[in-house]
């Protein structure tokens, strides 16, 4: 068959809504409804009632932790409508509906690996989205859901010709963009787009299924060009992990950094929304009909290292979902440090010290980086952002995970006085509390002082006084004072304000803070910090 040939039977299969239910009636319907400024609530879920597995499926999602946050259980379409607004229904139907028209097997093609990646970068653009303060982010997620629609169509509709095509680009014979010119006579994009179109989507939507140069991320403009560049890198991502013949000349670190510049935010908050979108997609995935083990990464052998850790941390999260039992629950501890009251209440104190105990006997059992420890902690963590669980106890269980997860032998959450005039360690877990306790306090206007810069800025800092690194004297003397060779704190702000800061180091053993133990307690201290932002 000429490559025109496939093409044009691609796009006749395309247009054939009887061949796929994505075009039904019902989802036409929705589509208009919901797009119409002038409809009610009652007339959109009439449409949804029409098909009765879509009906189901919005009812469970509707209802799940994701969507329904204290608001009762959502027993009619209708008040599903209300509570979670037109356009996020409209998504929720098209995600239903995408799933069941494409979900065949092929083995030689892994549809439901192309399948699972459009679910996770709808997610994740939308969370972006919501990061740089899009205030229609809804529209993105459709942008995510149909970014690679030409890859699954080629596959789907024409499995041979992609089959040679994968054949073509691991014997290293050609490029993937190559392979596309020969077998279709036109790339993958253009397939996506030319289907997109014929289904009459919003040309603004259509654009972003195009290829982005990340040479532009300094030249976003304007929305449509935000929209674009947030699609065609956060695709980039997530095809990285889920395809094979995904091919592009950045390394995952490098396109993080793209991201990065267009967010406006840091590579390791990049890090983080890519890691809670894929929590959050997990617990979702059999809601759309997904089996949670599609959702795993492919392991292969690369050069990415970043790449490499967060397949296998994924793969952890695909293959068990379910909640890892928390040895030692701060969260029941009811610990008082609540942030902003008079932490010197002797009641507050002695309920810190026995929660602070409890812990520290139980990790000491475990002592040591432990990975799937600190995957286990990052899900509650989340879940409590989430659920928007009191700030204190999420800075207890970040602790908790710097210490037992991380595997610091001590750990410090440090807090500024009532009056923010001073700073001091309010609960300290590890041997040799008294010590470092005395030892992490000090006035707030001493700008000299590196707790104090760590506050002030938000930032991270690493101190090794073995290493080669450029210390100031302020760091030097601040490590001699408490007796460690290194430590790692990175603080936390609000409004202009100092929150307080997480401090960690090895003391007992004076031993250096490793790189996979800075990497790790960024990742707790970055879900502290979220948690902080979404407060306002």
């Amino acid at each position: 068959m000429e490559s025109s040939d496939v093409i044009r039977s691609i796009l006749d299969r395309a247009s054939n809504s009887g061949d796929l239910p994505i075009l039904n009636a019902s989802i036409a319907q929705v589509r208009q409804v919901s797009s119409d400024p002038d409809a009610h609530a009652m007339k959109l879920a009439e449409t949804i009632l029409r098909d009765a597995n879509l009906t189901t499926r919005i009812l469970r999602i509707a209802n799940s932790p994701s969507y329904n946050r204290g608001t009762g259980r959502i027993a009619t379409v209708s008040r599903a409508v209300v509570l979670l607004g037109f356009e996020t229904i409209r998504n929720l139907c098209l995600t239903v509906k995408l799933i069941e028209a494409f979900q065949v097997e092929h083995p030689a093609i892994g549809m439901h690996q192309m399948l699972a990646r459009a679910y996770f970068t709808a997610g994740f653009v939308r969370d972006l989205a919501v990061r740089c303060g899009i205030r229609d982010a809804e529209e993105t997620y459709l942008c995510g859901l149909l970014h690679n629609l030409g890859e699954i169509a080629v596959a789907y509709f024409a499995p041979q010709q992609f089959n040679v095509m994968t054949a073509l680009q691991k014997k290293n014979e050609m490029t993937w963009t190559e392979t596309q010119r020969l077998i279709l006579g036109a790339s993958i994009e253009d397939v996506g787009q030319q289907i997109a179109t014929s289904w009459k989507f919003a040309p603004k939507l259509v654009a972003t299924m195009a290829p982005y140069q990340t040479a532009n991320t300094r030249l976003v403009r304007n929305r449509d060009e935000l929209s674009h560049a947030l699609t065609a890198l956060s695709g980039d991502v997530i095809g990285k992990l889920y395809v094979e013949h995904h091919t592009t000349n950045q390394s995952l670190r490098e396109t993080f950094h793209s991201l990065s510049e267009i967010v406006g935010t840091t590579t390791q908050q990049i890090e983080q929304d890519l890691t809670n979108s894929f929590q959050a997609s997990c617990g979702l995935a059999a809601e759309y009909g997904l089996p949670a083990h599609i959702l795993q990464p492919i392991l292969r052998p690369t050069e990415d290292d970043l790449l490499s850790r967060l397949a296998r941390e994924f793969g952890f999260y695909a293959t068990k979902p379910q909640k890892i039992a928390d040895l030692s629950s701060l969260a029941q501890a009811n610990v008082a440090t609540t942030i902003g009251t008079n932490h010197a209440a002797a009641s507050a104190e002695t309920k810190s010290e026995l929660a602070q105990e409890n812990v520290a006997a139980k990790a000491e059992q475990q002592r040591g980086a432990d990975p799937i420890v600190q995957l286990a902690i990052l899900q509650e963590v989340t879940a409590m952002v989430v659920s928007n669980a009191p700030l204190n106890t999420i800075l207890m269980k970040v602790l908790e995970g710097i210490y037992r997860g991380v595997g610091m032998e001590r750990a410090v959450l440090a807090l500024p006085s009532p009056d923010g005039l001073s700073y001091q360690a309010r609960v300290t877990l590890g041997k040799d509390a008294t010590s470092l306790r005395a030892s992490i306090i000090g006035p707030c206007a001493n700008q000299s002082d590196p707790f104090v810069q760590v506050m002030a800025d938000a930032t991270d800092l690493v101190v090794d006084t073995g290493s080669k690194q450029n210390l100031s004297a302020a760091a030097i003397e601040k490590a001699r004072a408490m007796s460690v060779g290194a430590f790692m704190a990175s603080g936390l702000r609000s409004h202009g304000k100092a929150v307080g800061f997480f401090y960690g180091d090895n003391g007992n053993s004076q031993g250096p803070i490793t790189e996979e133990q800075q990497k790790s307690f960024q990742h707790f201290v970055s879900q502290a910090r979220l948690a902080i932002q979404l407060r306002g």
